[in-house]
């Protein structure tokens, strides 16, 4: 009955939270303290439409913003609507983002579960973390990433306990649901001021092709912001540099930086060729399910049940979809019974 207890809170805990969003377009950190625990005061633009789902929520609340793509045409959640000077889709509480050429740029979302950490499950997979800019002025939403310009890569999470991309959240053994994950980037020199941009952030969680996304709008202004914000002493989740233009260098505060700009460098023309691929592919909606299943990143022998410690480690943390879910319940109920006897 304890093991079949443990299981069932691992279990109900993982159905109750969903993949992640960006909460924050632009987020203004100036102490370290802003990275570990969100202040929306510093919180100065919001995502496309956050103003009819999730305006005053709580950080990392589930509202139903979270996106995939999939293998269609729609790479954002909702369409881009020019109206008001693009204004159609912000509010005065959720403002579009301004931004300046050559800025730094830091965001922030939530990790919803997803980080690989020996204090949870030190195998949770991650395959990069990007941000894409349309031309000045868009009409309508692009149909691929390759009609975009990378501006920004995260590369992959390196492994447990790294807690680099998308895995960027120093408080995450302490709130894995909600804890403040966070990521810099540079605008390029050479945008328009005056004119307004489109930018998506992807994620890819299982595989390439497992991916989520949050688009927005920036307009760009004269008035510089400074090319870098007075982040603290060691912050090095600063993305490599991939636009069509040279940015500014990320602060030195570590060697870290240049080692991960370095590291994650190589990996951008391949990540960048196979989101091309799938952005432009038809999935079955079958098929992702049974791929994601089948590329989960977790070893069920080494992660769902230690019988030395009795200790259940979120078997389900990984589930993406609702359908391998039903699937790990029934695992979970004949494991019960096995562990009963």
């Amino acid at each position: 009955m304890q093991n079949y207890l443990f299981i069932s809170l691992a279990l109900l805990f993982s159905l109750a939270n969903g993949h992640s969003w960006l909460h924050c377009t632009d987020y203004r950190i100036t102490n370290a303290e802003q990275t570990k625990n969100f202040q929306s005061s510093q919180c100065v633009g919001y995502g496309r439409a956050w103003s009819q789902c999730c305006e005053n929520t709580a950080f990392g609340l589930d509202r139903g913003y979270n996106y995939q793509p999939g293998g269609g045409s729609k790479l954002c959640r909702d369409p881009l609507r020019t109206g008001n000077n693009y204004g159609a889709s912000y509010s005065t509480g959720s403002p579009m983002a301004k931004y300046s050429p050559g800025q730094q740029v830091c965001l922030a979302w939530a990790p919803k579960n997803h980080v690989a950490a020996s204090c949870i499950n030190k195998n949770i997979p991650d395959n990069g973390m990007e941000v894409y800019m349309s031309g000045p002025n868009p009409t309508a939403d692009a149909t691929s990433l390759n009609q975009m310009t990378k501006i920004a890569d995260w590369g992959k999470n390196p492994g447990a306990d790294a807690y680099k991309g998308f895995h960027n959240c120093p408080n995450f053994c302490s709130d894995p649901d909600k804890a403040t994950c966070t990521g810099c980037f540079y605008i390029p020199r050479n945008v328009q001021v005056g004119a307004v941009y489109s930018f998506i952030w992807t994620w890819e969680f299982n595989a390439v092709s497992d991916q989520y996304s949050t688009c927005w709008e920036a307009q760009i202004v004269a008035n510089t912001q400074g090319t870098a914000l007075a982040l603290p002493s060691g912050y090095s989740n600063v993305a490599s540099a991939t636009g069509v233009t040279p940015v500014p260098p990320p602060p030195a505060t570590s060697a870290s930086v240049r080692t991960s700009a370095a590291r994650t460098s190589n990996n951008a023309v391949r990540t960048s060729a196979a989101v091309g691929r799938t952005s432009q592919q038809a999935v079955d909606p079958q098929d992702t399910q049974d791929q994601q299943q089948e590329t989960q990143d977790v070893n069920p022998q080494e992660t769902a049940f230690n019988p030395r410690n009795q200790t259940v480690v979120y078997i389900f943390a990984g589930a993406s979809s609702i359908a391998v879910q039903v699937q790990l319940i029934a695992v979970a109920m004949i494991l019960a019974v096995i562990l009963a006897q």
